[in-house]
């Protein structure tokens, strides 16, 4: 393949994908989605984030999608729209 769309729920899962398109050298969004109902309406964020060849490791070093789950969470995933 010579490009990617990246999509998942887990963080250890999307850190292995991560890995191996960088490792492979293959460019990729990765895509994702945080609602939140704590009080009132339905809010949410979405996020799309484009790591090229060349800046993959720089773009991964943001921290701007979990890797890895949240314990403490009922799915196991931390929702950036919560705090």
């Amino acid at each position: 393949m010579t490009f990617a769309f990246v999509c998942v729920d887990k963080g250890p899962a999307r850190a292995a994908i991560f890995d191996l398109l960088t490792g492979m050298g293959i460019p990729f969004v990765d895509v994702g989605m945080g609602l939140n109902r704590k009080q009132g309406p339905l809010a949410g964020t979405l996020r799309a984030t484009y790591f090229s060849v060349e800046n993959a490791g720089e773009v991964r070093a943001m921290n701007l999608a979990e890797t890895v789950d949240d314990p403490t969470t009922p799915t196991g995933r931390t929702s950036r729209s919560q705090n």
